[in-house]
């Protein structure tokens, strides 16, 4: 979690700047204090930050929110996150949570959203919910005439995994078996698997897909099908991030290019990525909670949009030669995406 406590740029812990910041991860709660924090005008404000996981592209929208609420609102701050895998009593927490009367519940993901709309709604509570990461939040009752009068937030971004086929058709152009590996038991990747194979079809690429049941599993299943391909595909899946350690040192053995569609797996070794700069989200999230805090408005006024970025790349120098990766200088030319 140190991800979270320092500023991207600059020496400044943003903790200078806050009261308290708790962290609630399955059950243990940490807290850090500031005793010199300035006064502000009124109350401290109370803000509930509720995900899935804590996936790096969560954390960053989690530390960017803060930071911009930290140094842009008039009101004392603190903060507790709550970290909550999805499982059976997961609507229990959250019901929790929201028994708490957070000033704002800040959730990333649409059953986290989904969820804490409902205990809101049962228990008649008016609490804001501020939401980020839902695709379609339409079809989830986030958005629209039927809506609660206590939600908004920021839409994700469609999925389509055409500018990472575009991207991978120009930076490995003899590429022919591709692993996919994901976790099963989200459903939802079964689709996504389902688009990669599609797209990649028409240029007689074999998708590999391998399925994740749990973390102990990874490593062995990787391992099944790595001598079959050239390229190993991560979706945006908590249990692969949790062990892209262990797929960067498969990979390098093995000469076979980490792709990722997450930017900040690179980070962690993979060749290449192509995603979105989840600092954006956060920052955009946190104009309109400044709204809710400062500004009284009711968060069914604020519009629901999709975050103003667009699809960037990341290189990992020190990785990928060993997994198989030359780039030219024109490979990115055809794609129409830019490279960082």
């Amino acid at each position: 979690m140190g991800a979270l406590a320092k500023r991207q740029n600059g020496n400044r812990s943003f903790f200078d700047r806050l009261k308290s910041f708790t962290f609630t991860i399955f059950g243990y709660k940490v807290s850090l204090e500031h005793k010199d924090h300035a006064v502000k005008q009124e109350r401290p404000r109370s803000i509930a930050m509720i995900a899935p996981s804590d996936h790096p592209s969560i954390q960053h929208v989690h530390r960017s929110f803060v930071e911009a609420l930290v140094d842009q609102c008039a009101n004392e701050l603190t903060f507790d996150q709550y970290l909550l895998k999805p499982q059976k009593k997961i609507a229990t927490d959250i019901a929790t949570i929201v028994d708490k009367k957070y000033d704002l519940i800040f959730t990333f993901g649409a059953l986290c959203s989904r969820l804490a709309a409902e205990a809101t709604a049962a228990k008649n509570l008016s609490t804001p919910i501020l939401f980020s990461g839902v695709q379609n939040p339409e079809s989830h009752g986030l958005v629209g005439p039927h809506a609660p009068a206590n939600t908004t937030g920021m839409a994700a971004l469609q999925k389509s995994y055409a500018p990472h086929v575009s991207l991978l058709l120009s930076v490995k152009p003899h590429a022919r078996n591709v692993m996919v590996a994901y976790n099963s038991t989200e459903l939802w990747l079964e689709d996504d698997v389902a688009h990669i194979t599609q797209l990649l079809a028409p240029h007689n690429i074999v998708v590999h897909p391998v399925k994740i049941d749990d973390e102990a599993s990874i490593e062995k299943a990787v391992l099944s099908k790595i001598d079959q391909v050239d390229t190993l595909i991560v979706l945006l899946d908590n249990v692969v991030a949790a062990n892209i350690e262990t797929l960067v040192e498969i990979c390098n053995a093995h000469g076979v290019t980490l792709f990722s569609s997450d930017l900040y797996m690179v980070e962690k070794g993979a060749a290449i990525g192509l995603g979105t700069l989840e600092d954006t989200t956060g920052r955009e999230c946190a104009q309109r909670a400044l709204l809710i805090l400062d500004k009284h408005v009711m968060p069914n006024k604020i519009p629901v949009v999709v975050p103003s970025h667009a699809y960037e790349v990341r290189v990992n120098h020190d990785t990928m030669l060993q997994q198989g990766l030359v780039l030219s200088t024109s490979a990115f030319a055809d794609t129409g995406i830019g490279n960082e």
